[in-house]
């Protein structure tokens, strides 16, 4: 019978394998697949031994919020190193073709309306 704890064994170990073997994917999307893979192998365990180890589950899932968790703090130093002197709330969060995550500064929306930018 699995533990819990060799369930968050087994589930660090994948997570890791998984991020080593992709490093050109997003680690979210990738962790994302090893949470569904292992509710799914949770499900399946269900139905072969009728009862659901919610406490396995749950250790599992809270294993791999703490890879990810690693892996944002790891982002944010990487991005206070690019910009040592700014803010937290004010680094550059990741964008698509220009459209930020974060609405734009008053500042920003004026450089993009063409307008006479005050000097700060």
């Amino acid at each position: 019978m699995l533990t819990p704890l060799l369930a968050g064994l087994g589930g660090f170990v994948l997570a890791c394998s998984l991020l080593l073997a992709a490093p050109k994917q997003r680690a979210t999307e990738l962790l994302g697949a090893v949470t569904v893979w292992m509710c799914f192998a949770e499900f399946l365990s269900t139905m072969q031994s009728g009862h659901f180890a919610l406490w396995r589950l749950c250790v599992s899932v809270a294993t791999l919020g703490c890879v990810m968790a690693v892996i944002r703090v790891q982002h944010l130093r990487d991005l206070t190193r690019r910009a040592p002197d700014t803010r937290l709330a004010d680094l550059d969060r990741r964008t698509i073709s220009g459209i930020g995550v974060l609405p734009p500064l008053d500042a920003k929306l004026a450089q993009l309306r063409g307008e006479d930018v005050p000097a700060a």
